[in-house]
């Protein structure tokens, strides 16, 4: 999604919104994460002991939950969730993939003539980012 600024108005900022998908590895144990939603389980809470505070937000969304020799979880409600994340407490290396909606300053233009190394930097970070994926 873009949002373009009105004709005649500058200095308005254009802003993207995209979304960042981020792969998780649970520890075993109680995780101190709440979660919410009917349809598509979303992060609501974060205790202060979680081992997660640092890594989830609240509203992130599960896009899928992976169980080692129990297979992946996609669509999950809230209550399902938790269910399956109770039944795999002492599995270890679960992974749950969540999306987090995020706003950000598109590049500007840049002319197609002119040499560009930034190719070679972007390739380096995305490499290391192995966990992470953008998608529109």
């Amino acid at each position: 999604m873009v949002t373009c600024p009105p004709n005649g108005q500058p200095g308005m900022t254009v802003r993207v919104a995209a979304n960042v998908k981020m792969t998780v590895t649970l520890p075993t144990g109680k995780l101190g994460v709440f979660f919410k939603g009917k349809k598509k389980a979303k992060v609501s809470r974060l205790e202060p002991f979680s081992p997660l505070k640092e890594i989830l937000r609240e509203e992130m969304t599960v896009d899928s939950l992976d169980i080692p020799g129990n297979g992946r979880y996609t669509g999950l409600s809230a209550v399902r969730l938790g269910e399956i994340l109770a039944e795999s407490i002492d599995v270890e290396n679960r992974k749950l993939v969540v999306i987090k909606r995020v706003m950000h300053e598109p590049k500007k233009p840049r002319n197609v003539n002119e040499p560009s190394t930034s190719h070679v930097a972007a390739h380096g970070l995305v490499a290391g980012l192995e966990a992470w994926s953008f998608f529109g």
